[in-house]
């Protein structure tokens, strides 16, 4: 009997020991778009949304007088372009992030095909070159078009990352 709890306790205590020492997942982000930036552990697809939503707020700030009329119109959000080809990829969360508040607000119908639209918004995400730092900063445009190509408006937000060391952007 002595010999069993004996046993016991030890199988119980290397199995203590055992679960304690198990690794940190460690997750990967795939680029299929070739080699990695320098830049690209500090841009990360939350700083695309940052700006996303932030410019997605102006446009709805900015356009009351489209979407408040007696019928809702229909808006088609088009995949995020980039300007520069070196630009970190995550825009499909800038773009959700967007499609997400715009039908939140209710403002306009959010369709997910061009020709039921009345009016599409495109979005393009440039970076800007900074003197003394290697991140540049993103400019991220959204440009809202009616379903005849006339351009509306245009609303830009701009972010860079903060010299504070910890390579944070807010």
């Amino acid at each position: 009997m002595k010999k069993l709890s004996v046993l016991l306790a030890v199988v119980f205590a290397a199995s203590c020991s055992l679960s304690s020492k198990q690794e940190k997942p460690k997750y990967i982000i795939e680029t299929p778009y070739g080699e990695e930036n320098l830049y690209d552990e500090t841009i990360t697809p939350e700083v695309y949304s940052i700006v996303a939503v932030r410019t997605t707020n102006k446009m709805l700030d900015q356009t009351t007088n489209i979407y408040e009329r007696a019928t809702t119109p229909a808006l088609y959000v088009m995949e995020v372009k980039k300007a520069s080809e070196d630009l970190p990829n995550g825009f499909y969360y800038a773009r959700k992030m967007s499609k997400d508040i715009i039908a939140g607000s209710r403002t306009f119908n959010v369709v997910n095909n061009l020709n039921d639209a009345d009016y599409y918004i495109e979005t393009v995400v440039d970076k800007i070159p900074l003197e003394n730092t290697q991140v540049p900063a993103i400019k991220y445009t959204i440009t809202l078009y009616d379903k005849d190509n006339n351009k509306i408006n245009e609303w830009t937000e701009v972010l860079q990352q903060v010299q504070n060391g910890d390579q944070s952007w807010w």
